[in-house]
């Protein structure tokens, strides 16, 4: 996969099947949350449309995330869970603790946090389901940008994966580490002990 290939050479969303904006997503664009979708389509009347044009501004989006794995998976010709198995996790040694699709057993992974005002747990909210959309998940069905379940071990080897740079290459690496949308906030003070003070601060 290249960052900057069109995704439409292998895939398009069939909301988007008359819309010629379709061909400037790329990869990169999905990643930086720069596709100009909104979060989910349920916020743009239920289907998945532009509110901004792609590569021109910031815009956190789950659906964009979900459009690269649909790509990823017409381009590589596997379904993505075996993608994210064979490339994220195997070499994180973490495949034992990570449930990438919904199932009910799999809400034996989830912490219980209080979810009502009686103290109980609601496991619809924000794994099953996403309680602010209105969306559920049937057994089966993923997403690459909600409900996959992890053991705490299993996060904790992603994360560490992650810190060592583990299988990226030096390329991949300064891809992912690079700022692409800027902090339009001030720095941290960062007088407060003795780490080294970021050169910049953002989205990658």
């Amino acid at each position: 996969m290249d960052l900057d290939e069109a995704m439409a050479a292998h895939w398009v969303d069939p909301d988007l099947a008359d819309e010629p904006r379709r061909a400037a997503l790329t990869p990169r664009l999905a990643l930086t949350h720069q596709t100009g979708f909104a979060n989910w389509r349920a916020f743009s009347d239920g289907r998945l449309q532009f509110i901004e044009e792609p590569g021109q501004a910031y815009s956190y989006s789950g659906e964009g995330f979900d459009y690269l794995a649909r790509f990823l998976e017409a381009k590589m010709d596997r379904p993505f869970p075996q993608l994210v198995a064979a490339e994220v996790l195997e070499p994180s040694s973490a495949n034992s603790g990570v449930q990438l699709a919904y199932t009910p057993e799999s809400l034996d992974m989830v912490a219980r946090t209080t979810r009502e005002a009686d103290g109980s747990f609601d496991p619809d909210w924000g794994y099953h389901c996403l309680g602010f959309v209105g969306q559920c998940y049937a057994p089966g069905q993923w997403s690459a940008a909600a409900n996959m379940a992890a053991t705490v071990d299993a996060f904790a080897q992603i994360l560490i994966s992650a810190m060592q740079e583990t299988g990226y290459g030096a390329a991949v690496t300064a891809e992912r580490n690079r700022v692409y949308v800027e902090r339009n906030r001030p720095r941290i003070d960062c007088d407060i002990d003795a780490r080294p003070c970021p050169v910049a601060q953002g989205y990658g």
